[in-house]
């Protein structure tokens, strides 16, 4: 499957998903996800904190969101979430 359309496989999977439980993180995660993958940083940055808000002891979502802000220049956000993930899996 072209990643083109597997992102856009994802991304409605994740939706279809939040509209059947609009509190689940794990959902949010992989919103979050889909639009990093079709290049929408704004609101992946959105679905990423909206997950973490969610569940603060989800430790993948930290690491997921590290690397997603690796690729930007903020890398004292980056740092910060890494030392949450780090510490919510203590």
């Amino acid at each position: 499957m072209p990643s083109k359309e597997a992102v856009a496989k994802e991304k409605e999977f994740a939706q279809k998903a939040i509209e059947l439980e609009p509190e689940l993180a794990e959902a949010r995660l992989s919103l979050a996800c889909a639009l990093a993958g079709a290049f929408d940083w704004r609101n992946a940055q959105v679905e990423f904190d909206r997950a973490i808000e969610l569940n603060p002891n989800l430790a993948w979502a930290y690491e997921i969101y590290a690397w997603f802000l690796a690729g930007s220049v903020d890398w004292t956000r980056r740092l910060q979430k890494t030392k949450k993930r780090s510490n919510s899996i203590r």
